[in-house]
């Protein structure tokens, strides 16, 4: 029995790196995921209005963020706090912003928040 104890621990003591890796490729490919259906959304809002959306990239010394805003050559500030940002697609509407912090989480396309491990 002990042996069989033994034999599984060192088993497991030598998967957990890979596993570790493995989960880590997942998390990149999940964020890639994520950011690649944000762009997708923009573009159909676009299309959807026949108007101009600017996305914008900003980052601080922690934290990244995409915001969109209406109109062409337009840049928002998506570092902002959720109440004060003008990336907003309507007036008055909610902040479409994605980061990798809850900090600037707002509401998305689909009203929901949603942020980015990497």
């Amino acid at each position: 029995m002990m042996i069989a104890l033994s034999v599984i621990a060192m088993l497991l003591t030598l998967s957990a790196p890979s596993f570790s890796s493995f989960v880590g490729k997942r998390n990149i490919t999940g964020s890639t995921n994520l950011i690649g259906a944000f762009f997708d959304n923009i573009k159909m809002e676009a299309v959807k209005r026949n108007s101009w959306v600017t996305i914008t990239y900003n980052e601080d010394e922690e934290n990244w963020c995409f915001g969109a805003e209406l109109g062409a050559h337009t840049k928002c500030d998506c570092l902002a706090s959720p109440e004060t940002t003008d990336c907003k697609l309507d007036t008055g509407g909610n902040p479409i912003i994605l980061s990798n912090t809850s900090k600037y989480m707002s509401e998305n396309l689909t009203g929901t928040g949603r942020k980015v491990n990497i």
